[in-house]
């Protein structure tokens, strides 16, 4: 009995905070380097060597995580980023 009352006193102290989304970038065969890279440093607010780098990297291995922050913000950012066209 006091095991169980143990383990419920441990639960009723674990709270979550929100967590943290990511957007992932894919590499497609229609968007240009330069327009994905303009895309990062408008919606994303990457510097030109950060958006740079992610554009090699999304080419090389097919995507990589352009953006994380809470779950709200990543769909405002990505709603945004989507009137670029750029496949998310």
């Amino acid at each position: 009995m006091s095991v169980q009352k143990k383990e419920q006193n441990k639960s009723d102290t674990v709270s979550v905070v929100d967590e943290e989304k990511s957007i992932r970038m894919l590499n497609n065969d229609l968007t240009s380097f330069e327009a994905a890279i303009d895309t990062m440093m408008k919606c994303f607010n990457k510097t030109i060597e950060e958006a740079e780098s992610l554009a090699f990297k999304i080419h090389s291995s097919g995507s990589a995580i352009v953006y994380t922050s809470s779950e709200a913000d990543c769909k405002k950012v990505l709603e945004k980023a989507k009137q670029f066209c750029i496949d998310m």
